[in-house]
């Protein structure tokens, strides 16, 4: 498909008028994340897209689809048999309290990045979890399968008490 193109003349030189379509959707969180990604690991696709004017609709496509694909998880999950309250939330910080630091943030992308990976493989019917020293997938059924307690003989309860660090205990 070939288009008729105009040039705008700046001073002694001739520039290409490129005009952008108009895309009112916002390509949110996922949206900048893959964006992001695509930046960095397939820079001509990221090219691509720019030039022929697709990216916004690309990313906004994306975004629509990533939070289908969560509100799919949370079902499956409370079909699963968890009973408790489920929405998207920021990692880290939030869970132990405090401001973000670098190590959460980079957790995150690696979170992030593995969902994207486990979407494209269609690994549908798990989440993203942390094994120590991997980021791995796990169905949701073992996620739910039995509630994880802290014991007081967990190594970092343990700490935390010879710190003299209070857990409501």
């Amino acid at each position: 498909m070939m288009q008729e193109l105009n040039y705008i003349r700046c001073g002694d030189y001739y520039i290409p008028d490129i005009r952008l379509p108009e895309e009112a959707r916002p390509i949110g969180r996922w949206g900048r994340m893959h964006r992001d990604y695509i930046k960095e690991h397939n820079p001509i696709h990221i090219n691509d897209l720019c030039l022929s004017g697709e990216l916004w609709t690309y990313l906004a496509d994306l975004n629509e689809q990533a939070h289908n694909r969560l509100e799919l998880i949370i079902e499956q999950m409370k079909a699963a048999g968890f009973k408790h309250d489920m929405r998207e939330t920021t990692l880290g910080h939030l869970q132990r309290g405090g401001v973000p630091v670098a190590y959460d943030r980079v957790l995150a992308s690696q979170f992030g990045v593995k969902a994207f990976e486990m979407v494209l493989n269609q690994e549908y019917g798990k989440m993203v979890a942390y094994r120590h020293p991997n980021i791995i997938s796990v169905p949701l059924e073992d996620a739910v399968a039995k509630m994880n307690f802290v014991t007081m003989d967990n190594d970092l309860v343990k700490t935390a008490m010879g710190l003299g660090i209070s857990l409501g205990i």
